[in-house]
Order: structure tokens, then C-alpha cells, then sequence
């Protein structure tokens, strides 16, 4: 069941109606039972998977718990299981393959195997997020949960099973574990984060993905068109991941549940740092805690290990993201414009720094750096990959360039919405003082109309199919 379909509206409303006529245990229930129907939807066999991580790891959650001695290796198998059911499914065929075009090099002709593994949706989402569970339990910042249905919930709730948030068991079991009573203005807010969601997703990426996918089916399409079509590409990404986001952000604010933020505009970011704490903010947040930290990056290590672990963390970031070495190469461009950013701050005065004119330039280069990061993202086959870097630039004709001009406008055009709402957001803070001056009731008002327009315009530029979201693929 995808959010931008009738079924997930009729389900969503369903759901929402029996849930507030309920006390807390049975409306944990119906969240459980709602979650395996909306994740089994289409291949009922996919909530034996979650079965088995809740089971596993609350079984091991608990055991760390009562023989604390052996909680090491109780970790190792939980790591191990997780790990390895997500390899299996969405590693094994890169490895193979890996394997065979390493033997090539050697002059050894490895005769390749078919495999023919469907990825289940949304595992790595919920791979990492019971791992970190786990995890707060060996290292004592919270306890084992004593209630299976709570747990499975915790890896099963719908609204961010498939693409996130990633979100941390201490933030999530306490809450089910509260009883929730129903708040209108939490409902409204609720409803304008759906309706803004499916805005960007049907309005916007939909509409600026059409014209990725011809640019990117093209074997030559010229370095101007190229380009134009990555910038595209960049919009089409954070419309679809950010909708995501907003829609299970408001879907569970109708159910009296609060989800992490998952992105603060980071197209308004002024550096690679900057960008990573407004980027899939619940990602980054797992591989600081999870992967960077406990491998030695911190401001107290040596230079030369705090390299080595930014670089080991971005690269499995990028493999995290999918099985070919295009997101490996992805991550490596992220560490190594940090790296650069770094050591740029250490040799410029702090005036300099401080300077308005710096942080445009900043915010000009991060937006360039991200948008070449995105050519590995999108093209995902590195041979074809370095064809299209090299298009040549001297090359381009006028009515290349005409064709380019005309893309990158028409996106342009589209993402008007984006950037108007970020800079409301950040820039003048309208929400927080809508809130301070119009009142509650105005504000709900205000937020209805809103809703009513979005739905509008929805209706009458939406696309008229449901097209997949980008990150069901991860």
C-alpha cells in the first residue's frame, strides 16, 4: 500500500475513526494489526519478516538484560541476524557480481548465477532501526521492553515502516506505552503535513521525474541537457523523499504519535556539514551514534583516524542506499567535501567566515557538490556512468543549450513551492509567529484553507497514476 493511492486515504481514515474510540493497549493493537495489513498489502509473506526481527530482537533485548556478562556476544548475534538478512537480500547479487568482474581482471571466466531475490520494501528502514534498539540496550541508555506487541510495533507502525523516519526505540515506546487522547489542533497540523506531502509528491516530483527519466534514458544526452536533467533530478529527490516524510509525519499525528523531523531544507545548507544535519536527518543521526562515534571519529581523535572514519562511514552510508559502487563513489564525494570544507575553515580568518558574501559562496558550492553527487545516485550502472562525465561541454550546440535552458526553468518553475516554504520556515519564522498572533482557532482556519487548496491543485495537476516513491528502492 503506497500513501499516494485511494486505498492508503481510505485506510488512513479507517483506521483513525476506530482508533479514537479505543483505550491505549487495543489502539496499540489495531496499529499493530493496520501496520501488518498495510506492509503485507501486496505480498502477505513480507510481515513473516518483521515477525522475525521483532521476535529476535526482543528475545536478545531481554537476554542482554538478564545475563549481562554475555550481552557482547548476544550483540553479535543480533548484528550478525540483521545484517544478514539484509545482505541477503539486497547484497548478494552486487557481490557475485562483484566477484565475477574481479575474477575477470585475474583472466578467470566465473560463470555467473541468476539470482532472482526480490528486496522487501523498506528493510533497510527497519534493519537499522531495530538494530539501534538493541544497541541502546547493551550500552544501558534504556531498557528491554517487556511488551512484544509494543516492540513490534515499534518496527511494524506504519506510517514510517517503509521509508523512515529511523526512528529510536526511546523515542517510540514511550509513547505507545502513554495513554493518547485526541487533540484537534494536533489533527489539523496532521492533515496539512498529508495534504503538503502529497502536493510534492504528485505535484512536483511526479510531474519533474517525467522529464528526468527521458533525460537519463537517453545514451547521449549532451552535457548541457545532462546536467539540466541532474539539477531536475535533485528537485524530483527531495520533493518525493521530503513528501514521505510529511505524510508519515501527519499520518501519525492523527494517531497522537509525534515522528523526528527527517529534513530542515537542505538546499539552503552552506556547507557539507550543514547539509548533513538537514538531509535524512534520522540517517545521519544513526551513523554518528552508531557507526562514526563508536569507531573512533570524534573531535578528540587523531587526525588521521577521524579521516579514515569519516570515509568508512560515508561509504557504507552510499551502501546503505543500494548494491552497486555508484552510492559507494556517492558517499565518498560527501566525505571528501567535508574533508575539504574542514580544512578550508582551518586557513581562512574568522571575519572571512563571518562574512555574508562567504555564506552565499558556500551555499553556491554545496548546491554544486550535491548535484554531482546526485549523477551517481541516479545513474546507477558506473560504466555508463563515466560516459556521461565525459560529455564533452564544447560540444553543446545552441539548440542544446536552448533545450537545457528550457528544463532547467520548467523545474525551476515547479519548485517555487519548495523554496518559498523554506524560506518562510527558516528564514522568517511565519509559523511561530502565526501562532503568536492570530490565535489558535485562526491558525486552524488558516491551516484548513491551506489543506483545501493544496487538495485542489492535487486534483487538478496531480499525475493521474500512482508512481512509487524513490526510497522504496532502499
Amino acid at each position: 500500500m503506497v500513501f499516494n493511492s485511494y486505498a492508503y486515504i481510505g485506510f488512513l481514515i479507517a483506521v483513525f475513526c476506530l482508533y479514537w474510540t479505543m483505550e491505549r493497549r487495543a489502539q496499540n493493537l489495531l496499529l499493530l494489526a493496520g501496520s501488518c495489513l498495510f506492509y503485507g498489502w501486496g505480498d502477505p509473506r513480507l510481515v513473516l519478516l518483521l515477525a522475525g526481527y521483532t521476535v529476535v530482537n526482543y528475545s536478545i533485548a531481554l537476554l542482554i538484560e538478564r545475563y549481562p556478562a554475555h550481552k557482547g556476544r548476544l550483540l553479535a548475534i543480533s548484528v550478525a541476524a540483521s545484517l544478514g538478512v539484509l545482505g541477503y537480500f539486497k547484497y548478494i547479487g552486487f557481490l557475485v557480481d562483484t566477484v565475477i568482474d574481479l575474477g575477470a581482471l585475474f583472466g578467470l571466466n566465473l560463470s555467473p548465477h541468476t539470482l532472482n531475490i526480490i528486496l522487501p520494501i523498506g528493510i533497510s528502514f527497519y534493519t537499522f532501526q531495530t538494530l539501534g534498539y538493541v544497541i541502546d540496550v547493551y550500552r544501558g541508555e534504556m531498557r528491554a521492553s517487556r511488551n512484544i506487541v509494543d516492540v513490534a510495533l515499534f518496527v511494524a507502525f506504519f506510517p514510517q515502516l517503509i521509508a523512515g523516519p529511523i526512528e529510536r526505540a526511546s523515542h517510540m515506546l514511550s509513547q505507545f506505552a502513554q495513554p493518547r487522547r485526541f487533540d484537534a489542533e494536533q489533527a489539523q497540523s496532521g492533515v496539512a503535513l498529508i495534504v503538503w506531502g502529497l502536493f510534492k509528491k504528485v505535484v512536483i516530483a511526479d510531474t519533474v521525474g517525467f522529464y528526468v527519466d527521458r533525460v537519463f534514458l537517453l545514451e547521449d544526452p549532451g552535457f548541457a541537457l545532462l546536467w539540466a536533467g541532474v539539477f531536475a533530478f535533485g528537485i524530483q529527490i527531495y520533493a518525493d523523499f521530503s513528501a514521505y516524510s510529511d505524510i508519515a509525519r501527519g499520518s501519525s499525528r492523527l494517531l497522537g504519535i509525534e515522528l523526528v523531523r527527517n529534513f530542515q531544507h537542505p538546499y539552503l545548507a552552506r556547507s557539507p556539514s550543514d547539509l548533513w544535519r538537514r538531509w535524512h536527518i534520522s540517517l545521519s543521526m544513526w551513523f554518528r551514534d552508531y557507526v562514526y562515534i563508536p569507531l573512533g571519529g570524534s573531535r578528540r581523535a587523531t587526525k588521521g583516524s577521524n579521516v579514515a572514519v569519516l570515509f568508512v562511514t560515508f561509504a557504507a552510508t552510499g551502501l546503505w542506499h543500494g548494491a552497486s559502487w555508484t552510492f559507494v563513489l556517492w558517499g565518498l564525494i560527501h566525505a571528501t567535501a567535508i574533508l575539504a570544507h574542514r580544512a578550508l575553515r582551518a586557513v581562512t580568518p574568522a571575519a572571512v567566515r563571518q562574512a555574508r558574501a562567504t555564506g552565499v559562496v558556500g551555499w553556491a558550492i554545496t548546491f554544486v557538490v550535491v548535484h554531482v553527487g546526485w549523477l551517481t545516485f541516479r545513474e546507477t550502472d558506473p560504466g555508463h556512468m563515466m560516459h556521461l562525465l565525459a560529455q564533452d561541454p564544447l560540444a553543446v550546440t545552441g539548440a542544446q543549450w536552448r533545450e537545457a535552458a528550457f528544463l532547467a526553468v520548467l523545474v525551476a518553475f515547479y519548485s517555487i513551492p519548495l523554496w518559498v516554504h523554506a524560506y518562510l520556515d527558516e528564514r522568517t519564522n511565519w509559523l511561530q509567529r502565526l501562532e503568536a498572533t492570530q490565535g489558535h482557532a485562526r491558525l486552524g482556519w488558516m491551516r484548513a484553507a491551506g489543506a483545501v487548496a493544496g487538495s485542489v491543485a492535487i486534483a487538478l495537476l496531480g499525475a493521474d497514476s500512482a508512481v512509487p516513491f524513490i526510497y522504496f528502492q532502499f
